[in-house]
């Protein structure tokens, strides 16, 4: 049985670390406090119901030292490139961790085996939810504009750490469109970028795009669910609260608020303001992207009330567009890449 004790020791070691570093990036990359307080309670259930092996039968069976998985270090731990990897990689763990001990415990208590099954699907529904949060905290969101050369944009935009960029052009034909959109997808999944296409749904799906930018028609919102998936974003525009509350109701990811200010691609809107984009905030529990006008000069007023903000101009209409990006990013209060 000192085998099965070491084993056991290995893997509440492994899942409560794991569970640490999750709980980390709750607390301090998303700054999510519902996140921070479930984790942290899943980790004291853990610690609870692991208190019931004998600890002086796992630190007997502990050989860290002639442990011949100590000194392993494969590929893929080696490197990180983004917040999200290290999530994955982590919860991963913690899973993997669980099944370990739900099969190894019930050698000792066919109890345990049965608990630690159960907290190992609370783990999934926590990947998931928290997976989606993730996916969803972007900071900065360039959108394209066709005159200005869109996969350059792209490209500089990845190199100063933008995460996410929306394909849109409103002029070309379909078949230019498309191959332009199969270019920016193999841009972005290089830069680990994720592409939102702006109105074509079809087109999204055909090239494999990550998401989707529309209206706020409700019949657009379900359509696109259905021809995506699950997996895939949603963001719909919304200039009141009633369109908002009733985007995410229908399946919305995000809701796209603008223009915030006077917009040079749309001079001849009038904006909506500070004061709505407050409004549009409070009425909705997904994340809404300010747009419209947004510059350094300004982006202040707005990441009071989001830190999700997206531009064309203040990154396109720079000669040195990589630069302007960083400076966003900055003053989102997110790291960029020097």
């Amino acid at each position: 049985m000192k085998n099965v004790y070491r084993i056991i020791d290995a893997n509440i070691n492994r899942a409560m670390e794991g569970l640490r570093v999750i709980e980390e990036i709750a607390r301090f990359h998303l700054e999510d406090p519902g996140f921070t307080r479930t984790i942290k309670d899943f980790r004291a259930r853990f610690k609870a119901a692991t208190s019931r092996i004998p600890k002086e039968k796992l630190l007997a069976a502990r050989a860290s030292l002639s442990d011949v998985g100590g000194k392993l270090y494969t590929a893929p731990e080696s490197k990180r490139s983004k917040i999200e990897e290290i999530f994955y990689a982590n919860i991963k763990r913690s899973e993997e961790s669980m099944r370990v001990l739900e099969e190894f415990s019930k050698l000792i208590d066919p109890a345990f085996g049965r608990y630690f099954k159960t907290i190992r699907f609370d783990l999934y529904e926590i990947e998931k939810r928290m997976g989606r949060k993730l996916l969803l905290d972007f900071g900065l969101y360039v959108i394209t504009d066709p005159s200005r050369n869109p996969i350059k944009t792209i490209r500089e935009a990845g190199k100063a750490g933008v995460r996410i960029v929306q394909l849109r052009d409103k002029s070309s034909n379909k078949t230019a469109f498309i191959r332009t959109a199969q270019k920016a997808r193999q841009v972005t999944r290089k830069l680990g970028m994720r592409l939102i296409i702006n109105d074509h749904i079809d087109i999204a799906k055909k090239i494999g795009a990550d998401g989707v930018h529309i209206g706020s028609e409700d019949q657009d919102i379900k359509y696109a669910r259905k021809a995506l998936g699950s997996g895939k974003i949603i963001g719909v525009s919304a200039s009141t609260p009633s369109e908002a509350r009733r985007a995410e109701r229908d399946g919305a990811d995000y809701i796209g608020f603008g223009p915030v200010f006077r917009s040079a691609i749309k001079p001849s809107v009038k904006p909506l303001g500070i004061n709505k984009l407050a409004k549009i905030v409070k009425s909705v529990n997904i994340p809404v992207v300010a747009l419209g006008g947004i510059n350094n000069s300004n982006i202040d007023q707005v990441i009071k009330y989001t830190g999700q903000v997206a531009v064309i101009s203040a990154v396109l209409g720079e000669r040195d567009m990589k630069k302007a990006a960083l400076r966003l990013i900055e003053s989102i209060g997110e790291d960029g890449v020097d």
